[in-house]
């Protein structure tokens, strides 16, 4: 059998109130506290999984990625 290559791509999204004097710092100061692990998302988050195949256009690096028989 030949292999594929296969593509999981998980979409979550989170809304969430910041008091800041601009939008620029809203975000600045949401996207510190998710890059300091202060912000979670979790599976309640979740929105959608695209799973498609890429074997096409990534032969170049399929012997460098997990084989699903390893999981």
């Amino acid at each position: 059998m030949p292999p594929f290559i296969i593509s999981i791509t998980q979409t979550s999204n989170r809304y969430v109130v910041v008091d800041a004097e601009t939008s620029e710092k809203a975000i600045e100061r949401t996207e510190k506290l998710y890059y300091d692990s202060k912000i979670k998302l979790d599976s309640l988050d979740f929105v959608e999984a695209i799973i498609e195949d890429l074997t096409d256009e990534n032969q170049e690096i399929i012997d460098s990625l997990p084989k699903i028989d390893e999981y």
